[in-house]
């Protein structure tokens, strides 16, 4: 059989198929792409035809008209992508579901490539009586433009999956942005409202602070979420050969973050080490989903350890300023470097020590979430700990907190609790680290 009969007879099909719908005596919506020549169809096609399909029965909803899905029809041969569907308003014209479908078509990016079609009860096709412009030369009327054959099918084929190609691209990253970011929101969230936590602010206590509480915490991650897919998409545009730059740029933002979030506390600092660590992690995030669709734990610590490189020498060892940062103090003081020496090593405690507690336990629960929390305690020199004391209160902390785990129970945590309420420390650090280990847990289960 050859294409020009394999495609006609994709048609009777398609005729086959309406007909037999029609005998329910309901009005028919279809969609099919406009595609020039042959094959019809290929991968490319599909998966833009696929994303059409789903945003048009969305926005038949949104219009109260409701599809029959127990009918509904999909196919793909010859005559290339194909859905049809009755539906079971009976409030409803044939010329106002057409009216709808075709508010659908003007509004989508690519709505020349697109074609919605409404079948009446009695089986007529309704029009819109609107001559349509080529989409490829947008000057003529495109029949006109068929008729006079004024472009090639090639350059016309090549337009067009070229923009469907942007198009799926986009998708792809809008996709991307927005899950992603919603994923570090959801890690965040988890951390601030684990209950109870040693020194630190959750959902029943203020810990050890008195210029913050849990509402402060909610109203700060609010205001510096809304900028996570802006983290993401930078590392998605990020080129290889920018990533040792690409500190500036992860800075540049969380220096907005942090601007916004001081208004919104009234100057208290909730979370500038969080925005540091999670704008590093959504940056490596968007870089390696680029190219990958799934989400790599080895090439993570690799994009981490190129993007924060030499950041202890640099900012903190060979730096002239007048120190001014919690963590620039302690390094002063005591030669810990907090979570930069983390980010420069790939975040060893989370990697080495809570990762695998939290993959063991396959859970973000209460109990999962507070052994992860005592893993990166009982690992990390936590500057938040030592700017309120000294080392000896720091390693007595980590101390306890390995015994802890090596024979869990909840009233041997309680022992840290009461440790850290009498010597009035927050182990901030470890917290912040405990949102970033949720937040790669989250992303290898959902980006698998």
């Amino acid at each position: 059989m050859t294409d020009i009969q394999k495609l006609l007879s994709a048609r009777e099909e398609r005729d086959s198929i309406k007909k037999q719908l029609l005998e329910l005596g309901t009005i028919l919506i279809s969609l099919n792409l406009n595609i020039p020549g042959i094959p019809k169809s290929n991968q490319l096609l599909t998966s833009f035809f696929i994303i059409v399909r789903d945003q048009l029965k969305n926005w038949l909803l949104a219009n109260r008209i409701f599809i029959d899905d127990s009918k509904e029809i999909n196919t793909n041969h010859a005559a290339g992508d194909y859905y049809i569907v009755p539906i079971k308003n009976k409030d409803f014209s044939s010329v106002q579901v057409k009216q709808i479908t075709e508010q659908f078509e003007e509004s989508h990016p690519l709505c020349r490539f697109i074609d919605v079609d409404v079948v009446g009860e009695s089986g007529e096709n309704i029009s819109s009586g609107k001559s349509k412009i080529c989409f490829f030369c947008r000057e003529h009327p495109a029949i006109e433009c068929r008729r006079a054959e004024r472009h090639t099918i090639f350059e016309i084929r090549k337009y067009q999956e070229e923009k469907i190609a942007e198009y799926l691209e986009k998708n792809r990253l809008d996709e991307i942005c927005r899950k992603v970011a919603n994923m570090a929101s959801q890690a965040i969230y988890y951390e601030i409202s684990l209950t109870p936590k040693p020194g630190l602010v959750d959902k029943d206590s203020s810990g050890v602070h008195t210029d913050m509480d849990y509402r402060t915490f909610i109203d700060s991650t609010v205001i510096i979420s809304s900028y996570f897919g802006e983290l993401v998409n930078a590392g998605y545009h990020c080129k290889t050969d920018n990533l040792p730059n690409a500190l500036p740029l992860i800075r540049q933002i969380g220096l907005q973050m942090e601007k916004e979030m001081f208004e919104h506390t009234n100057g208290v600092n909730t979370q500038k080490g969080l925005i540091f660590l999670m704008g590093v992690s959504l940056f490596a995030s968007g870089f390696i989903l680029k190219k990958n669709n799934s989400f790599n734990q080895t090439i993570f610590r690799e994009t981490v350890l190129k993007i924060c490189e030499n950041m202890v020498q640099v900012e903190l060892q060979n730096a002239n300023d007048v120190v001014k940062s919690h963590g620039e103090q302690c390094f002063n003081q005591f030669k810990v470097a907090g979570i930069r020496w983390e980010a420069e090593n790939g975040f060893p405690s989370v990697f080495e020590h809570a990762l695998p507690i939290i993959l063991d336990k396959n859970s973000t629960d209460g109990n999962s979430l507070i052994l992860t929390l005592l893993s990166i305690m009982s690992q990390l020199d936590d500057t938040n700990v030592l700017y309120r004391s000294n080392s000896n209160t720091l390693n007595l902390l980590k101390e306890k907190c390995k015994m802890v785990l090596d024979n869990y129970s909840f009233d041997k945590y309680r022992e840290i609790l009461e440790f850290c309420k009498a010597e009035k420390i927050s182990p901030g650090g470890s917290a912040d680290l405990l949102s970033i280990t949720v937040f790669i847990y989250l992303m290898i289960k959902n980006f698998p």
